[in-house]
């Protein structure tokens, strides 16, 4: 079984935070990616503030991950923001095993 410790994980390196846009087409709210120290970066300073205080409870075999977990706190990233109104999902589709 393929573990991604030292690799990415399922999400790839980017997730992009969406809603619905005009014509049902989604539009990008913010991207959050890994930066090359393999430290969480995004636009979306507020947000990111918010992380870092209160972190992002997804599956709850994770418990509450903060911006400083990397790349398992981007992989909670879409099981936290699910809504039809925010939902976040990976830049790039996932690659096949």
């Amino acid at each position: 079984m393929a573990t991604f410790e030292k690799g990415p994980g399922w999400v790839g390196q980017k997730v992009l935070l969406r809603k619905p846009g005009a014509n049902d087409d989604p539009e990008t709210v913010g991207e959050v990616w890994l930066d090359p120290s393999g430290k969480i970066a995004t636009g979306l300073k507020d947000m990111l503030k918010s992380w870092e205080t209160e972190g992002i409870v997804g599956r709850g075999a994770n418990g509450r991950l903060y911006p400083k977990d990397g790349q398992k706190f981007l992989d909670e990233l879409p099981y936290m923001y699910k809504s039809a109104y925010l939902w976040a999902e990976p830049a790039t589709p996932s690659p096949k095993r």
